[in-house]
């Protein structure tokens, strides 16, 4: 069974650090500007930092399905207006109640969020966000995307181009909370079909 955990490895102060900076693989975290003289490896861009919480997304993209169609999962809130589930940003416990029920293998979207890793992470430290986590990122889009090409990851898609990106965030059993990031909508969507996701990592300070 995954258990909750909110990372600082290292007791660094992240207060400092703005939408848009790079988490290295060391779990410090640089501006853009001088990300390439620094010499560190990216593992993430903060999408998000406030009251003593970090947040930063994956550099790439997975495409699964949130898995487990019919069953409501045990103690996951159930969200049926979309101004409800905008609120919901704990991706992390959605995550773990997920994972618990569903299994932890890769085939389902929580699962394969929770065991993506990368230089300096483990296993169960990265989440599948919430709907609200994910509307940080469209929010922020423009500067997630420099910082995604500066570090030469994949970007969350422009205004004109399709891309649906799945969250954590339950509408009931068939049903997950879905982000078109391209223009910033969302809607309720079958549990079975296949979307994009993107890992993110919480860490405390």
């Amino acid at each position: 069974m995954l258990r909750r955990r909110l990372l600082n490895k290292k007791g660094i102060d992240y207060s400092g650090a703005v939408v848009g900076d790079i988490l290295c693989s060391d779990m410090t975290t640089v501006s853009r500007a001088n990300y390439l003289a620094s010499g560190k490896t990216a593992i993430g861009v903060i999408i998000n930092n406030a009251y003593g919480v970090l947040r930063a997304m994956a550099l790439s993209d997975g495409f699964k399905s949130f898995g487990g169609s019919g069953t409501d999962i045990l103690g996951l809130t159930n969200y049926t207006t979309s101004d409800n589930a905008l609120n919901d940003i704990d991706g992390k416990g959605n995550t773990l109640l997920i994972v618990n029920s569903l299994g932890n293998g890769t085939d389902h979207a929580a699962g394969y969020c929770a065991n993506f890793t990368t230089a300096g992470t483990s296993v169960g430290d990265w989440h599948l966000g919430a709907l609200g986590e994910f509307k940080m990122i469209v929010d922020n889009r423009a500067t997630v995307n420099t910082s995604l090409t500066t570090v030469g990851g994949t970007l969350i898609v422009n205004v004109g181009t399709i891309r649906n990106y799945g969250s954590s965030t339950e509408y009931g059993g068939n049903h997950n909370w879905t982000y078109i990031s391209s223009f910033g909508a969302y809607y309720e969507d079958a549990k079975t079909i296949n979307k994009y996701i993107r890992p993110i990592i919480i860490l405390t300070y």
